[in-house]
């Protein structure tokens, strides 16, 4: 029996590729029907039929090794050094009116294929879920792909397919035609112009594409420079990105995307208040890419010590409040 979600052959491709639909149809509910066979009559579900939520696909598709990972020194990958066990935690999630925007704006009813480009433990994939038919979630990381299944898990979500990768092997995924694409933290990461035209190759053509361009919630220092100065003095003043360091980009977002073929730009500011406890902000750090367990190697417990230390110093209460600014850039065709 072939698992349900998975791509088990060269021939295959994602759910919904013009070429493996059908059998992929006949092997999702065939898998169903065991599957459901073994379980208790009060947890079995029914098997969806086609063009609806599939019963299940939390299986990582198995991929030809040029549509692997690729370094993170290369110019269309991002870091892959990011903490597991800490992201999912420690970073609270987008406000709810940032999913509502470009379900609007492209007319979501859960018919659409949608594409999560650095997914990390899904963060968006897992909310984007509910307004689409299948998102297609992609990131370096073998630990946050494995974060975002065990999530969805939780959550009952079964419309995911996880994928190892980067921004430099999306044509090479066998992908269906996309009607949507997003971009969290990870934009800043790759090859921005040339992620650009790829997505042009892979989607429809009224299809958008949004991007997080100041990231979710927890990717500022906070409180002020207590987290910088701390940071700072085991690993530098130089902001690190995994083995290297922030790339720092040359031209805003918005003058990259609107050179790009999705030139028509929309920029949407989104505020939200974040609190969070001494142990949430510290967590939060180890899943910054610039400062991860990798990175600190054995100084890691003297680096939290010092951190609880300072501020604890800063404000004893041990909650820590801060308005995160998000702009949402959405570009579609001319």
């Amino acid at each position: 029996m072939i698992p349900h979600g998975r791509w088990t052959q060269p021939g295959d491709g994602p759910p919904g590729s013009p070429t493996t639909a059908g059998a992929w149809r006949r092997r999702r509910c065939t898998a169903s029907r065991s599957r459901r066979a073994s379980r208790p009559p009060s947890t079995r579900r029914r098997c969806s039929r086609a063009g609806s939520r599939p019963c299940a696909a939390t299986s990582a598709p198995t991929l030809a090794p040029s549509a692997r990972a690729t370094s993170s020194t290369s110019p269309g990958a991002w870091c892959t050094s990011r903490a597991p066990g800490t992201s999912a935690g420690s970073r609270p999630q987008y406000p709810a009116e940032l999913y509502t925007l470009p379900a609007d704006r492209f007319a979501l009813d859960g018919t659409q294929r949608a594409l999560d480009v650095g997914c990390g433990p899904g963060t968006v994939a897992l909310e984007l879920a509910g307004r689409v038919g299948f998102v297609f979630a992609v990131d370096p990381a073998a630990g946050m792909l494995e974060q975002g299944r065990a999530l969805a898990e939780e959550r009952g979500v079964r419309n995911i397919w996880w994928q190892q990768g980067d921004s430099s092997t999306l044509l090479a995924m066998g992908l269906p035609p996309l009607d949507s694409a997003v971009m969290g933290k990870s934009y800043h990461w790759m090859d921005r112009v040339q992620v650009l035209d790829d997505l042009n190759k892979l989607t429809i053509e009224r299809a958008g594409v949004v991007i997080l361009s100041a990231g979710p919630p927890g990717t500022t220092p906070l409180p002020g420079p207590v987290v910088a100065e701390v940071r700072a003095a085991y690993l530098g003043a130089v902001r690190r990105a995994g083995r290297g360091v922030y790339p720092e980009p040359e031209e805003s977002y918005q003058a990259t995307v609107e050179r790009s073929p999705f030139s028509a730009v929309d920029v949407v500011p989104f505020d939200q208040v974040v609190v969070r406890s001494l142990g949430e902000l510290i967590g939060l750090q180890l899943s910054n890419s610039y400062s991860t367990p990798a990175q600190l190697g054995e100084r890691r417990e003297a680096f939290e010590e010092d951190l609880r230390e300072a501020l604890l110093k800063f404000d004893s209460s041990g909650r820590y409040e801060e308005t995160i600014h998000t702009e949402a850039l959405i570009a579609t065709r001319p």
